[in-house]
C-alpha cells in the first residue's frame, strides 16, 4: 500500500467523477462492487469498508477517511487494501515484469518474507508472488502483504496493511484474496495506457509554476489553476497539484520513516479553496465550512482573531485537532479566511510536542499573509 502513496500524489487531480461506482450493500457481509471505467477494471470490497480512491488506484479501508492519520496512515487497529495497476505509473518508470516490480518495491523495505503461490477464480489459474514486509521505528510496527500477479496484459498490485499482532489479521488476508479474485479486468493494457496520457497531458497543462526566485530564502508561486500568488521557504519541497498549494518540510522528510515511532518530525503545508476542489461544495460562510470540516474531528481548540497584512485585516478562525496511535500523536491546524470574496482553507501538519512547531505556524503566518488573488 506504501508506494501507492506516491502514485496518489502524482495523481491526485483525477477526481472520483471519472469513475463509475455501483455499489450492492446488504448488510456487513455483503460486497459491493466499484467500477472503475477508465482504469478498466471492476471489483468487489465489503460492504462495510469505506472507498477512499482518487483516481489511480482503488484503495478500501476499515475506517471512514476522516479517521486517517497524518504522517502515519492506518489509525491503530484497522486496515486497508490497495489495488493499483502498472499502466498509472508514467514512462520510464512503469514496470516490464512482475519480478521487476517486485525488486524497484522491495530496494528499500523490510522485507519479512517472499512466496510464489497460485489462485483460482473466475480469471482461471492466478499465480502470485507476495512479499510481506514491515514499517516502522518502533513497535507497533505495521506489516504489509503486498500480492504481484497478472491478467491477461495487465499486471497489477495488490497491498493489504495492518498493524502487528492485529487479532484480525487473518480476516484482512482473507478479504484481501476475495478482492483480488473478483477482480474483471474490462480493458486492455493499451488502452488504460492511453487514458493515463491524456491525463499526465492535463495534468501538465495545469500544473502551477514557481516564477521567481526572490532571495532572502523566499521563492514566489503563481498558481493558475488556484487562482493565488503566494510566497513559501525555497528549503521546502513543492507538489505540483493543480486544485491546490502543497508544500512540505524538506529537510525533515529527507529521509522518511514509516510508522509512528519515527523522531524525524517534519511538517506540511495546504492550501486550497472550495471554489477548485473536485466535487466539493461551496460552502456558504467559512464558519459552515469550519463546521463540516471538523464534524467527526477530535477538536483540541478553536480561535478567532485577525492579522494584519497586504491585504488588509484578515480575520481568521483556526481550527486544531489532534490524530494518533497509542505512541504518537500529530496536530492539525487549520486557518479558514477570505481575500476578496474567495474562501480559503489553508493546513498545518506537524508531529504534536514537535520544539519546531512555533516556526511552523510563523511559516503558516507568513504564507498566509503573503497570498494574494491573481488578476
Amino acid at each position: 500500500m506504501w508506494e501507492t502513496r506516491f502514485v496518489h500524489l502524482l495523481f491526485a487531480l483525477a477526481s472520483l467523477s471519472l469513475l463509475g461506482v455501483a455499489p450492492t450493500l446488504q448488510g456487513a457481509d455483503s460486497f459491493g462492487t466499484f467500477e472503475d471505467k477508465r482504469l478498466g477494471f471492476t471489483i468487489e470490497y465489503p460492504a462495510d469498508w469505506y472507498v477512499n480512491t482518487l483516481g489511480n488506484s482503488f484503495e478500501i479501508d476499515s475506517y471512514p477517511l476522516r479517521k486517517r492519520v497524518r504522517g502515519v496512515g492506518t489509525p491503530y487497529g484497522e486496515a486497508e487494501v490497495n489495488l493499483v495497476s502498472s499502466e498509472v505509473f508514467p514512462y520510464p518508470d512503469r514496470p516490464k515484469t512482475l519480478d521487476g516490480w517486485v525488486e524497484s518495491n522491495t530496494v528499500r523495505a523490510n522485507v519479512t518474507g517472499r512466496r510464489e503461490f497460485e489462485l483460482r477464480g473466475h480469471n482461471g489459474k492466478l499465480s502470485v508472488i507476495e512479499v510481506r514486509s514491515r514499517f516502522g521505528a518502533t513497535q507497533p510496527y505495521e506489516e504489509g502483504v503486498w500480492w504481484y500477479f497478472q491478467i491477461r496484459d495487465r499486471m497489477f498490485h495488490a497491498s493489504l496493511g495492518y498493524w502487528e499482532n492485529d487479532p484480525k489479521a487473518d480476516k484482512y488476508l482473507v478479504i484481501l484474496k476475495r478482492v483480488v479474485l473478483s477482480l474483471k479486468v474490462t480493458q486492455s493494457a493499451a488502452q488504460v495506457s492511453e487514458a493515463m496520457r491524456s491525463t499526465a497531458t492535463a495534468t501538465k497543462q495545469m500544473s502551477p509554476k514557481v516564477s521567481q526566485d526572490l532571495g532572502g530564502g523566499l521563492k514566489r508561486l503563481e498558481h493558475k489553476e488556484l487562482g493565488i500568488t503566494v510566497e513559501y521557504p525555497v528549503d521546502w519541497s513543492l507538489s505540483p497539484y493543480a486544485h491546490n498549494f502543497h508544500i512540505e518540510d524538506t529537510n525533515s522528510f529527507a529521509q522518511p520513516v514509516r510508522g509512528p515511532g519515527t523522531e524525524l518530525g517534519g511538517a506540511f503545508l495546504n492550501i486550497d479553496s472550495p471554489e477548485t476542489l473536485p466535487d466539493s461544495k461551496n460552502p456558504q460562510t467559512l464558519d459552515d465550512w469550519a463546521e463540516t470540516d471538523t464534524l467527526h474531528r477530535e477538536v483540541a481548540g478553536k480561535n478567532i482573531f485577525e492579522l494584519q497584512g497586504r491585504s488588509g485585516k484578515l480575520s481568521v478562525i483556526e481550527v486544531r485537532s489532534h490524530f494518533g496511535v497509542p505512541t504518537r500523536n500529530s496536530e492539525d491546524v487549520r486557518w479558514y479566511f477570505k481575500v476578496g470574496q474567495r474562501k480559503f482553507r489553508a493546513s498545518l501538519t506537524y508531529w504534536l510536542d514537535d520544539p519546531k512547531a512555533d516556526k511552523y505556524l510563523e511559516i503558516l503566518r507568513q504564507i498566509v499573509l503573503s497570498l494574494k488573488l491573481n488578476s
